[in-house]
């Protein structure tokens, strides 16, 4: 049973869970799509960076924060695919 929640049972109970649920998947939703624009932003940017030919550490550590966002979305999807929800692909 959720901790914070204070109905137990009763004509409450099921409202309060939706709620709690639809506000999850709200800020899941919000992850997201954070994560996925920023990891566009990053690979756009390394893009650019190659066609400029910006020098070469620049454009390695745009690679390395690149995979650290790459790593931010995958986590965004792993938590999208828990339990009751269906995977995401």
């Amino acid at each position: 049973m959720m901790s914070g929640n204070p109905f137990s049972c009763g004509p409450f109970l099921s409202a309060s869970l939706n709620i709690d649920e639809f506000s999850k998947n709200v800020y899941y939703s919000y992850l997201l799509t954070n994560s996925l624009e920023t990891y566009v932003e990053y690979e756009e940017r390394i893009k650019s960076a190659i066609e400029e030919g910006m020098g070469e550490e620049y454009i390695v550590n745009l690679q390395k924060e690149s995979r650290h966002f790459s790593g931010l979305l995958d986590f965004a999807l792993s938590i999208g695919s828990g339990s009751g929800n269906e995977e995401i692909q």
